[in-house]
């Protein structure tokens, strides 16, 4: 729900209970009035009433036509005038209409008399109406005004709003700019603007602080590490090291190629992380699957994996080249090297799922951690731990979801579209 239609519910709310509870005290204040008015009126027409009486000008008793006089004799004693409502029938509306009643006692040549005295509440009730629908056509008036200001305050007042939010949803962290947000001729919205400014410009220095520390440490690292590795090679060539020599020479040679290693998965699992593989592309990576299968067939047929491909349906996904066969590298890779020698993998595609089935170990871990990094099963040396973690962020970036089973020592990998 948008802001304005919330105020604007809340706002209707309340003057809708504004209105009733004025509409009712304004109906209990006119009734009083219109009643004291009434009430006024029958004061003198009684006045009137007593004055012919005393002059002989009423033969008694006396009852009018239209039934608002009637006068008969009475023997009560009482002297008070009394006010009560009452109906009458009222011919111009063919039914009973309310009425206001005035009764007192008069003497009259020595014998007493009730007089009473009624006067209809038709045209009073009349007033009272109008005034209802007057009330009713005002409500709808504000909530027509309220419509069409809604209206015209999402197409004027809120614009800089929105521009404002377009601008943060094209927003690029790695793209610096120092246009900024555009301003307004509202103070609570440049307000935001400012700070949003302020956010904006700090992520961007950081983000480009970050990259290049990245990088920078990467590469420096790369270069000493590339020393270490080619003079370990020349010891590893020297043929009067003995053999116990050349085993702690070739142990520091493997660290050093796995400290390479790592660091180069490091700087590619920030890259992905940090969006910065935007060319994107439609690709069956069923295909794909199929591809990197017939490359890896010696190493599949040296410890005798049976493969199954089952990949006839194309799952195809919008996603970054590189990315893909890094993800599919990544899966077969990770397949292979945690099977059983006389194992088989199983891959099977379908429209919206890429499953991948393998032998192996039983898992020994937590499998929610399985996708975290330097997550390993075992202690296989040339193991990172980083590969499951980039096919993470790989699904992350990609719109894949991944999932992970196992039953009784079969491995499952789904890829799903999200």
């Amino acid at each position: 729900m948008k802001l304005q239609a919330k105020i604007n519910r809340r706002f209707i709310t309340l003057l809708l209970l504004v209105f009733v509870v004025a509409g009712c005290g304004l109906y209990f204040i006119l009734t009083a009035v219109i009643d004291f008015n009434i009430d006024e009126i029958l004061s003198n027409r009684a006045e009137t009433v007593q004055s012919s009486l005393h002059q002989n000008k009423i033969a008694l008793p006396f009852h009018s036509p239209d039934q608002t006089i009637d006068i008969q004799p009475s023997n009560e004693q009482s002297t008070e005038r009394q006010f009560s409502d009452t109906t009458i029938y009222a011919a111009s509306e063919k039914s009973m209409v309310p009425a206001r009643k005035l009764v007192f006692p008069d003497r009259v040549n020595g014998n007493t008399y009730k007089v009473t005295l009624v006067l209809s509440h038709l045209e009073a009730d009349d007033f009272v109406g109008v005034a209802f629908w007057f009330m009713l056509g005002t409500f709808v008036l504000i909530i027509l005004a309220l419509y069409f200001l809604n209206r015209k305050l999402s197409a004027t007042i809120w614009n800089p709003f929105y521009r404002t939010l377009k601008e943060l949803k094209d927003f690029k962290v790695d793209q610096k700019t120092d246009k900024g947000l555009p301003s307004s001729t509202i103070d609570e919205f440049d307000q935001m603007n400012n700070v949003l400014n302020q956010m904006m410009r700090k992520m961007t220095d950081d983000y480009a602080n970050l990259k290049e520390f990245s990088e920078n440490a990467s590469h420096e690292m790369q270069t000493p590490l590339a020393v270490v590795k080619s003079k370990l090679e020349t010891l590893l060539t020297d043929r009067s090291l003995s053999e116990d020599h050349r085993r702690q020479v070739q142990t520091a040679y493997d660290a050093a190629s796995r400290v390479s290693k790592l660091g180069q998965t490091l700087l590619l699992l920030s890259k992905i992380e940090n969006n910065q593989f935007v060319e994107k592309r439609g690709i069956d990576l069923s295909a794909l699957v199929a591809e990197r299968l017939d490359e890896l067939d010696e190493l599949l047929a040296l410890r005798n994996i049976a493969v199954v491909r089952d990949l006839q349906t194309p799952f195809a996904v919008n996603m970054n080249p590189m990315l893909a066969d890094l993800l599919v590298t990544n899966l077969l890779g990770n397949a292979i090297k945690h099977n059983i020698d006389d194992g088989f993998i199983h891959v099977t595609s379908q429209a919206s799922k890429l499953i991948f089935r393998n032998t192996g170990k039983m898992l020994q871990g937590d499998s929610q951690s399985l996708f975290s990094r330097f997550a390993k099963e075992g202690v296989t040396k040339d193991s990172s731990g980083l590969g499951l973690s980039i096919v993470a962020e790989i699904c992350k970036v990609s719109s894949l979801s991944i999932d992970y089973t196992c039953l009784e020592g079969v491995h499952c990998l789904t890829l799903s579209l999200r």
